[in-house]
């Protein structure tokens, strides 16, 4: 399994890693440091996962990365259940990794669950951070302070905090995607596929790919959510749908 090389092992407290957020990103950085050596202590509100909207597929060159992280098992279990599960593919129908995708709350789980006793999980959130030259401080809501060498912000949505650090955010369009999506039950797997839109309705493209046990559906528009057509698809997705992307419909009533 490949690891990653790092200058050398952080085995004291004040050669800890503080990382902020535990979503993807905060998970997937405390894996790989735990696995080099470091001692990772990560802040995260929430210790339960629950089941989230987002599903999503791999592309070749994320693949590579996870490959060479080593924390690719992490995923592969996500998007191929094992035998005997209620949702593994047929041997002969079980899609490449790349044309297949999995629950985004399976994969995070995942890589949670594969942390080494390197790394620590604190339930909690993150009032402050204290920053100087050799010594980073996180404050917790309990105002507990945690010391370490280096501290990681690993949230989006903390705006406070990137506010007390000084980042600014830069708009470069007020328009915004949004992503609508459905699943259907399907007797096989269907091959992952990009659907073309119908132009002029304000739609980027439909995608299409397998998951255990069902099709996953995604389709980014540029329409308000209060746009008729984004109401229409709450009810009728595939008659919705089939007005913008008559061939995606099509294959899917198929």
């Amino acid at each position: 399994m490949a690891r990653v090389t790092v200058p050398y092992s952080a085995n004291t407290a004040s050669e800890r890693i503080l990382i902020v957020g535990a979503g993807m990103a905060g998970a997937l950085l405390a894996l790989v440091l735990g696995r080099a050596g470091y001692l990772v202590t990560i802040f995260d509100l929430h210790a339960k996962l629950s089941p989230m909207f987002r599903n999503e597929k791999l592309s070749p060159d994320q693949i590579d990365l996870l490959k060479d992280l080593g924390v690719l098992d992490c995923f592969e279990a996500g998007c191929w259940p094992p035998a005997g599960h209620p949702d593994a593919y047929p041997e002969d129908q079980r899609p490449a990794l790349s044309a297949c995708g999995a629950p985004h709350h399976l994969w995070l789980k995942a890589v949670r669950d594969a942390w080494p006793e390197t790394v620590t999980f604190v339930p909690c959130a993150v009032a402050d951070l204290i920053l100087s030259g050799d010594q980073q401080s996180v404050i917790t809501a309990n105002n507990e302070r945690i010391d370490g060498r280096l501290v990681v912000l690993a949230s989006g949505r903390l705006n406070r905090l990137h506010q007390s650090l000084g980042l600014q955010q830069t708009t470069l369009s007020a328009m915004h995607s949004v992503c609508l999506g459905f699943s259907l039950k399907t007797q096989k797997p269907l091959a992952a596929r990009i659907y073309r839109t119908l132009p002029g309705h304000a739609v980027s493209h439909v995608s299409v790919f397998p998951m255990p046990g069902e099709t996953r559906v995604n389709i980014f528009s540029y329409r308000p959510l209060n746009d008729p057509w984004t109401r229409r698809m709450s009810q009728d997705p595939l008659g919705a749908m089939a007005e913008i992307s008559p061939a995606a419909a099509r294959d899917l009533r198929e």
